[in-house]
C-alpha cells in the first residue's frame, strides 16, 4: 500500500478515535463524577506502564517482520520464532493477572485517597488487570500486522473497537445506573474480544503474505537469539521511557485526592491528543523507513523522515499554542464544568508544550532504531532518566499539580535541544540548523500571532458554550490552514533544501 494511502486510512481511524474520546469525555465525567474519572485516568496510566512488560519485543518484531516479509524463507523463519516469543507473552500475561488480582484489595486501600468504597475500587482494579493482561497479549499481534504494513485493515479494526470501547461503554453506564463495576467489566470483555480478533487477523494476513512472498537469494534468517539481542536495547529504552513519561502521573494519583487527580487526568486527556495523532505517523513510518534503509535507499529515507518531522511540527506546534491561549475556554466549552476548566487549565499549557517536544524527539529515536544503532540513544536516555526521575519525586512531593506539569515541559524541551539536536546533526547534515530549528521558530511565531489575535477578539465576546466551541475550532483550524498554505507555496524551496540534506549512516 502506498504510504500516502496508508497515512490517510490510519489517520482517519485515529482522528475518529480522538474525536469520539474527546466528545464523550464530558458525558463520562457527568456519569461517573470526578473520582470515577480519576479511576479511568489511572487505568490509562496502567496501560502505558504495561509497556515495561513488553520489554521492547513488540517493536523489534515489527522491524524484523518488515525486513523478512518479502522472502518466503525469511518470513517462515521469523514466524516460527514469533510464536515461540508469543508463548512467553502468554506466561507473563497470566502472571500479571494472578499477581495483580491477589494484591488489588491491599493496593486500593493504601494508594487512593477517595470517598469510594474499597470494595468498589478493588473490583475496578481487578477488572482493569483482566483488560491489561489481554491488551498485553495483543501487543505482538498488532506489531506483526504493522510490520506487514496492513495499515488499512488495522485502521478499520481500530475504528470498530474504538466504537465498542467508548460509545458502547457509555451506553453500558447509562443502562446500569452509572455503575463503575459494569463499565470496567465491559472493558475487560472488549479487551478479550479484541485479542481474539487480532489472533485471527494475524494468522490470515501472515499466511497471505507468505503466499505472495518470493524466494530470495539472500534470505534474512531470524533466530530467537537475534530477536532477543535486537530487543535488549529497545527494552531498556521502553522501560526508561515509561518511567520518565509516567512516573509523575503515577505519583500524583497517590499524592492528590482522586477528585483533583481526575482534573489532572482531564488535562492529560486534552494534551494527549498530540501523542494520539502522532501514533499513526509513527506506525506507518517505522516499517517503511526500515525497508528503505535495508534497500540502501538513503535519499528517500532522509526525505521521508524530514518531511514527516515538518508535518508533525506544522500540526502540533499550533495546537500547543492554541491550548496555551484557550485551554480554560476549551475545557469549559467542552465539558460545561467551570471548576474543571479552571483547575485543568493550570496544567494544560505546560503539558502541551512538553508533549510537542517529546513528539519531535521521537524522530531522533526513529533514526537510531531504523538504522539499528540504538547504543548512543540508550546511553543518553539512561543519563536523562537518572537525572529526571529523582527530581520528579521531589517536584511531586513539593509542587504537585502545576509544578509537576512545568517540570514535564522543561525536561522534554531540554532533551529535544541537547540530545535531539546532537542526533540530527550526527545523522542528517544541516537538518537541525537549516530546517528543524527555523521551522520551529517560524511556526511558533506565526501561531502566536494568529492565536493572540483571536484571543483578543474572544475575550470581548460573551458566548454560549456551543458558540465558543465552534469559534475556538475555527481559530485552531484557521491557524493550521494558514501554515499549511504557506508551506505549500514554499514547497519547491523546501523540497530543494530537503533534497540537499544527506543521510550519514557511518562516521
Amino acid at each position: 500500500m502506498r504510504i500516502k494511502k496508508s497515512l490517510v486510512i490510519t489517520y482517519s481511524s485515529q482522528i475518529y478515535s480522538t474525536i469520539i474520546t474527546l466528545a464523550l469525555t464530558p458525558l463520562l465525567i457527568s456519569f461517573v463524577g470526578a473520582e470515577g474519572f480519576g479511576l479511568i485516568g489511572f487505568y490509562l496510566i496502567l496501560q502505558t506502564w504495561l509497556q515495561i512488560f513488553d520489554a521492547g519485543v513488540s517493536g523489534t518484531l515489527s522491524r524484523q517482520i518488515a525486513l523478512a516479509k518479502n522472502c518466503k524463507l525469511s518470513l517462515k523463519s521469523f514466524l516460527s520464532n514469533f510464536y515461540k516469543i508469543y508463548s512467553f507473552f502468554a506466561i507473563i500475561s497470566v502472571g500479571i493477572l494472578l499477581i495483580g488480582t491477589y494484591t488489588a484489595e491491599a493496593f486500593s486501600k493504601h494508594w487512593f485517597e477517595t470517598s469510594l468504597s474499597i470494595d468498589l475500587v478493588s473490583f475496578c482494579i481487578k477488572s482493569m488487570l483482566v483488560s491489561l493482561s489481554f491488551k498485553y497479549l495483543s501487543g505482538p499481534l498488532r506489531s506483526g500486522l504493522i510490520g506487514l504494513e496492513f495499515h488499512g485493515i488495522l485502521g478499520i479494526f481500530n475504528l470498530l473497537f474504538t466504537t465498542l470501547r467508548y460509545p458502547a461503554g457509555l451506553l453500558i453506564l447509562y443502562l446500569y445506573d452509572n455503575s463503575l463495576k459494569a463499565y470496567f467489566s465491559y472493558q475487560a470483555i472488549i479487551a478479550i474480544l479484541e485479542w481474539l480478533a487480532l489472533q485471527v487477523l494475524f494468522y490470515i494476513k501472515s499466511k497471505q503474505t507468505m503466499n505472495n512472498a518470493k524466494i530470495s537469494e539472500e534470505p534474512i534468517i531470524s533466530s530467537i537469539k537475534t530477536l532477543l539481542v535486537l530487543s535488549t536495547q529497545l527494552s531498556i529504552l521502553t522501560v526508561l521511557w515509561v518511567l520518565v513519561s509516567q512516573i509523575d502521573k503515577l505519583l500524583l494519583s497517590g499524592v492528590m485526592s482522586l477528585e483533583l487527580f481526575g482534573y489532572y487526568s482531564l488535562a492529560v486527556t486534552v494534551t494527549g491528543v498530540i501523542f494520539t495523532l502522532n501514533m499513526p505517523l509513527n506506525q506507518v513510518l517505522m516499517p517503511r523507513l526500515t525497508s528503505l534503509i535495508a534497500n540502501n535507499n538513503d535519499k528517500k529515507y532522509s526525505e521521508l523522515l524530514i518531511n514527516a518531522s515538518l508535518f508533525s511540527a506544522v500540526l502540533f506546534i499550533p495546537f500547543a499554542v492554541f491550548l496555551s491561549f484557550f485551554g480554560k475556554e476549551l475545557v469549559w466549552a467542552w465539558t460545561g464544568d467551570i471548576k474543571a476548566a479552571e483547575i485543568s487549565s493550570h496544567y494544560i499549557i505546560w503539558l502541551a508544550i512538553g508533549n510537542v517536544a517529546a513528539v519531535l524527539v521521537n524522530f531522533a529515536f526513529l533514526l537510531q532504531f531504523t538504522l539499528k544503532n540504538l547504543k548512543k540513544h540508550l546511553i543518553a536516555y539512561i543519563i536523562y532518566s537518572v537525572i529526571v526521575i529523582p527530581i520528579t519525586f521531589l517536584v511531586v512531593k513539593k509542587q504537585p499539580g502545576e509544578g509537576t506539569a512545568i517540570f514535564w515541559m522543561l525536561h522534554n524541551c531540554l532533551f529535544l535541544i541537547l540530545w535531539g539536536g546532537y542526533t540530527f546533526k550526527f545523522y542528517l547534515t544541516r537538518y537541525f540548523s537549516t530546517v528543524l530549528i527555523p521551522a520551529i521558530i517560524t511556526i511558533s511565531a506565526a501561531s502566536l500571532g494568529i492565536q493572540a489575535s483571536f484571543h483578543t477578539i474572544i475575550e470581548k465576546l460573551h458566548l454560549e458554550r456551543l458558540e465558543l466551541f465552534f469559534l475556538l475550532a475555527t481559530a485552531g483550524l484557521l491557524c493550521v490552514s494558514i501554515l499549511v498554505l504557506s508551506i505549500w507555496l514554499l514547497r519547491s524551496r523546501i523540497a530543494t533544501i530537503v533534497h540537499n540534506i544527506s543521510l550519514v549512516t557511518e562516521k
